[in-house]
């Protein structure tokens, strides 16, 4: 009886999730998955923890009625580090590879200050260290890409 209650719950997930156009990502991104997208936002290099995290911002800005983020190699990204950084500190939680070298697995977070947000951003594209938040140091406030 269970299974028959559960297959016709399943199946009417199912009907109602095709009747539905995928919307914005409401769903909180893993930290567990760690694997490294690379994108353009108006022409500046962004590193991403994964997939979701890019996906997730960038449905916010299309939401805003902002360009979107476009998914591009690492090395086609790095070409569009900014070079000149203005100087307000930021402390980012970094995500680093784990001990083990296992692929597509999260290893520890680590918080790190950098000179500005685009020093960070440099740093996380050349080391190839994604970065799950930032904050301005000065107030603790968050920091913003946009």
């Amino acid at each position: 009886m269970f299974r028959v209650l559960f297959s016709l719950f399943a199946v009417a997930m199912c009907v109602v999730n095709a009747t539905h156009p995928p919307t914005n990502c409401v769903c909180e991104c893993s930290r567990d998955d760690r694997f490294p997208f690379w994108a353009l936002k108006d022409f500046v290099c962004l590193p991403f923890h994964n997939q979701c995290f890019m996906q997730k911002q960038n449905d916010d800005r299309v939401a805003n009625g902002q360009t979107p983020i476009i998914y591009v190699g690492a090395n086609v990204c790095k070409p569009y580090i900014v070079k000149k950084c203005p100087n307000t500190k930021v402390i980012a939680e970094i995500s680093m590879p784990p001990a083990c070298g296992c692929p597509y697995k999260a290893g520890p977070i680590v918080n790190k200050t950098f000179d500005s947000l685009c020093h960070l951003n440099q740093y996380s594209i050349e080391q190839n260290l994604p970065y799950l938040g930032c904050w301005m140091q000065e107030d603790l406030s968050k920091c913003y890409l946009n």
